[in-house]
């Protein structure tokens, strides 16, 4: 069994755009890409384009993580859950490069 995380780190099961039955979710460079499309800004995940920028996989992979921009409008974790990690990262802990 394979579990889905997007690229800000979150389960896909979660996601009520993954769980459409009508239209399946495609990842999320599609997200992004319709975020792109259907904004006026023509922004799209804020975390997706960082990522893709930093050439990392996920948040969680990144040197910065937690940044600035999980506490910003387009958070996805609570600052508590952000300053645990903080923590955890400062102790030696480290997320898998796998």
């Amino acid at each position: 069994m394979s579990v889905e995380v997007g690229v800000c780190g979150v389960y896909c099961e979660y996601c009520p755009v993954c769980r459409r039955e009508e239209k399946a979710c495609l990842g999320c460079e599609w997200v992004n890409e319709q975020l792109r499309l259907s904004r006026e800004s023509h922004k799209g995940c804020a975390f997706w384009e960082c990522a893709n920028r930093k050439n990392v996989k996920c948040c969680f992979l990144c040197e910065e993580f937690p940044c600035p921009l999980h506490y910003g409008k387009e958070a996805v974790y609570a600052p508590e859950a952000l300053e645990l990690w903080k923590e955890l990262i400062k102790g030696g802990f480290s997320f898998s490069k796998q």
